[in-house]
């Protein structure tokens, strides 16, 4: 069978053979530079026309191409070959049994569970119900994902409930500190009452005692101008005295030995200044005792148990705090002689 070759035929099988030829122990060509650069360039050519075809766009074959193209490589040596008989069908393998269901091994511990998974611990019912049933069951995955999200609500329920707890629990403790400050401070006003309670109690008490000298004062001057066969020494203002509407009395008892004196309209004392009481015994002052008039105060008393015998007139000078041992002031109120009652 004789047919047109095609020079493009050609070349590709020229190039193919190029390409598969290999240097063995038949090619003994003796090459020389000049050889060398030809075979490369030659081979550079070759690999170019090699490349052509990546670099073309793809063509769809056309219905007979295929046919072509086999009718194109068969030649002489090429055969009939009978066609091959499509397979017989299969035989229907018997129902396999599914396998037994066997414990899913115990995965190993995590170094760091991620913050987002939950402990076994905690949702074993989840894990319990992720195992699969049966070849159509779910993946264990999926099932546990579908068991989570239908107890999804619970564990908002109880994220909320602990959140009440935490909020009950931050109110009895700001209850708590409140209730503190107001115990310390019922503290500190008990320790106030019970200071002033204390300072009243003094002052009660130096009151009373107060009260209780005026009392004796009065009861004693009661029994002086009660008492029988009693002096009285009338003291007034000299001629020249700078108090002359001062005045004062002394009373003496019947012993001769308790008196008291009792003085009135005379001027505040000083600081550093006192009044004091002289006994003219033979004309000779004797001291008998000092007494003051205090700011706002027009009156004075002073008493003793005692008095000089002889004592013929009573007299008032004001003198230094402390006293004198003569009188060393202008005097105040005299009496020269005393009166019997």
């Amino acid at each position: 069978m004789s047919r047109t070759v095609d020079p493009e035929e050609t070349a590709a099988l020229a190039v193919l053979a190029e390409l598969g030829r290999t240097p063995g122990s038949e090619d003994t060509r003796v090459t020389s530079a000049e050889d060398e650069v030809e075979d490369v360039l030659r081979r550079l050519d070759l690999e170019a026309v090699g490349l052509l075809a990546y670099g073309l766009d793809p063509v769809v074959p056309g219905a007979g191409v295929r046919a072509e193209l086999l009718a194109r490589l068969s030649g002489d040596d090429t055969q009939e070959v009978a066609p091959v008989p499509p397979p017989a069908p299969a035989a229907e393998p018997p129902p396999v049994s599914p396998p037994p269901r066997t414990a899913p091994a115990e995965p190993e511990p995590a170094a760091a569970p991620p913050a987002t998974a939950r402990p076994a611990a905690i949702w074993p019912e989840l894990a319990a119900e992720a195992k699969p049933a049966g070849p159509s069951a779910p993946a264990p995955a999926a099932a546990f994902a579908e068991r989570a999200a239908r107890r999804r609500p619970r564990a908002v329920w109880a994220r909320s409930l602990a959140a009440v707890f935490a909020l009950a629990t931050l109110g009895a403790a700001g209850w708590g500190v409140f209730l503190s400050s107001e115990l310390a401070s019922e503290r500190g006003r008990l320790a106030r009452l019970e200071r002033d309670l204390a300072r009243s109690r003094e002052e009660a008490e130096a009151e009373r005692e107060a009260l209780a000298a005026r009392l004796a004062d009065l009861e004693q001057r009661r029994e002086f101008v009660s008492g029988p066969a009693q002096v009285v020494f009338s003291l007034r203002p000299p001629a020249g005295s700078p108090q002359p509407l001062a005045g004062a009395k002394l009373w003496v008892a019947g012993d001769h030995q308790h008196w008291q004196l009792d003085a009135a309209g005379l001027a505040p004392c000083p600081q550093g200044r006192e009044y004091q009481v002289w006994f003219l015994v033979d004309g000779v002052p004797r001291s008998g005792g000092r007494f003051r008039i205090e700011p706002g105060a027009r009156s004075g008393s002073l008493g003793s148990a005692t008095m000089p015998a002889g004592t013929a007139g009573v007299s008032i000078t004001h003198e230094r705090a402390g006293g004198v041992p003569i009188p060393t002031g202008p005097v105040l109120l005299l009496a020269d002689q005393a009166v019997e009652l």
